[in-house]
């Protein structure tokens, strides 16, 4: 897997991702990821809470706030009377439909696929030969993106470290009142910035003085053999074969128009070739 093969790899995924609502194929590919993502040693619990944290918001609007569908679960009232005190449910007021509950549950879903998609991709693609990978006539455009998938990871390590060190002082981030819970966050998250802003202008300095002026030069091209050729026309293939799927109609679903979920296998074929990773003994950085 060199990092051709790894950017085939996740544009096979995301495309996939993107191409269907279909609850199962998106179920697939999340236990795809995953494999891929656990046999790699990710923190794969992770990425499944940063997919959470980012799909609450419309996990809640499509299940609590989009009225649409025909078959109701159940109706929240105008009204809700506590203790003898009526409370208006305004904008929530109205029925609870199958269907908005399961395009929520999808959306749910496509976030983790994608979050867990680009993690693995960050992790195990090299930044410096991504790099060398974009065209020559962009450097500016190349540079920014290889820094930028580098510090992610950085970034991480400096938050986790930053976060037990906070902990050990006896700041409190999981209990409490909401408020004090908000602002004791803030002594992880500001030092965290503080120090990738650090970074970042060190990085800068040592640049300028080994005077960096935005041309490139090519140090080596990627190793290539018969393995490697014969993973990326798997890809290519597997590309290919979910544009086919997709024209063909059998990855077609909307929810509010039709509740019964129709189900291909054929549509599962180009998961396969996500596994490849799992069988080569390489392993990510």
């Amino acid at each position: 897997m060199n990092n051709v093969n790894w950017t085939l790899w996740l544009t096979l995924a995301i495309t996939y991702c993107i191409l269907t609502y279909n609850p199962p194929y998106q179920l697939a590919l999340m236990i795809a990821l995953s494999a891929v993502a656990v046999s790699r040693k990710e923190p794969l619990k992770s990425y499944i809470k940063v997919g959470l944290a980012m799909s609450a918001i419309p996990l809640f609007v499509n299940t609590f706030i989009i009225h649409k569908g025909s078959m109701v679960l159940l109706t929240i009232p105008k009204k809700i009377i506590i203790h003898g005190a009526t409370i208006p449910t305004l904008i929530f007021a109205g029925p609870i439909t199958a269907e908005s509950t399961i395009f929520a549950a999808v959306m749910t879903i496509f976030l983790i696929n994608t979050v867990t998609a680009f993690q693995v991709f960050n992790n195990c693609a090299k930044s410096d030969a991504l790099l060398r990978l974009m065209p020559s006539a962009f450097p500016a455009a190349a540079l920014t993106s290889s820094i930028a998938l580098r510090f992610i990871p950085t970034v991480m390590t400096d938050h986790s470290t930053i976060r037990d060190a906070q902990t050990t002082r006896g700041v409190r981030l999981d209990t409490g009142p909401l408020a004090q819970r908000l602002s004791n966050q803030l002594s992880i998250i500001a030092p965290t910035v503080i120090t990738s802003l650090e970074r970042s202008f060190n990085l800068s300095e040592s640049m300028a003085a080994r005077g960096y002026t935005g041309r490139r030069t090519l140090y080596r091209t990627e190793l290539w053999g018969g393995a490697e050729a014969g993973i990326a026309m798997t890809y290519m293939s597997a590309l290919l074969l979910t544009a086919y799927i997709k024209y063909a109609g059998l990855m077609e679903y909307w929810p509010y128009d039709s509740l019964p979920i129709p189900f291909s296998a054929l549509a599962l074929l180009p998961l396969l070739s996500l596994l490849i990773p799992i069988i080569l003994k390489d392993e990510c950085d």
